[in-house]
């Protein structure tokens, strides 16, 4: 389970644009391969992609459209210079021969984002009880202990891996009080799944884009 999330799936001519919001749990619907989970894939950055002979080590040269902040046109390199894709840790898809344990990353992410809050406090937050241990060694503990490295960090956007019906009746209690503390400090979650009931059970302060395929729409311009 710990490679869930690498996925294909494209985002393009679905929608003009779509609004996202902080303090929100966005909801991206539609069914897998209509884009979401390669949305959360570009605004945080992850994984590779093959270019005829050669790999690309990010998105980011994929995206065509535009992003707008506060009605401010932004680059993808602002956006992903604050996102956080949840599951993996700073190591993202590589495997260092020796990796730092959550407590270790928490609390570097805290050194250097001098932020006022303590280890204890953001296991508490996210109730993360193994971080003496790697992400890839603490079950279904790794989604809320990504969550935490990404927060200490000072994140602000944090998007998950698509999602089924399933997955999310699985998680849901360590989903919902996650997002909530997300949702308490303004941070934009987003979440591709394939239904809106998905998304409402999760959070009551939520957005849905809907981006089921649509053949007389445009390049994708997200606002924030």
């Amino acid at each position: 389970m710990f490679q869930y999330g690498v996925t294909y799936d494209c985002l393009d001519s679905r929608l003009t644009f779509f609004e996202i919001y902080a303090g929100t749990l966005n909801g991206i619907v539609g069914e897998f391969g209509d884009g979401g989970a390669i949305l959360s894939y570009v605004l945080t950055n992850m994984g590779t992609h093959k270019v005829g002979s050669t790999r690309k080590k990010n998105n980011i040269g994929f995206y065509e459209g535009k992003i707008y902040v506060d009605d401010k046109e932004e680059t993808i390199d602002d956006i992903v210079r604050n996102s956080w894709y949840i599951g993996y840790d700073i190591y993202g898809f590589r495997k260092p021969l020796r990796s730092k344990t959550i407590n270790e990353q928490i609390k570097c992410g805290l050194r250097i984002t001098r932020c006022d809050l303590n280890v204890d406090a953001i296991k508490n937050m996210f109730e993360i009880s193994g971080v003496g241990s790697s992400i890839q060694k603490v079950g279904v503990e790794r989604w809320k202990a990504s969550i935490a490295i990404g927060f200490a960090y000072s994140k602000k956007i944090f998007c998950f891996p698509w999602m089924n019906s399933k997955d999310i009746e699985l998680l849901e209690e360590q989903m919902t009080k996650s997002i909530k503390v997300l949702i308490e400090n303004n941070c934009i979650v987003v979440l591709p799944t394939t239904k809106e009931e998905n998304i409402t059970k999760l959070s009551e302060k939520n957005n849905i884009v809907n981006v089921s395929y649509n053949e007389q729409y445009g390049t994708v311009s997200p606002r924030f």
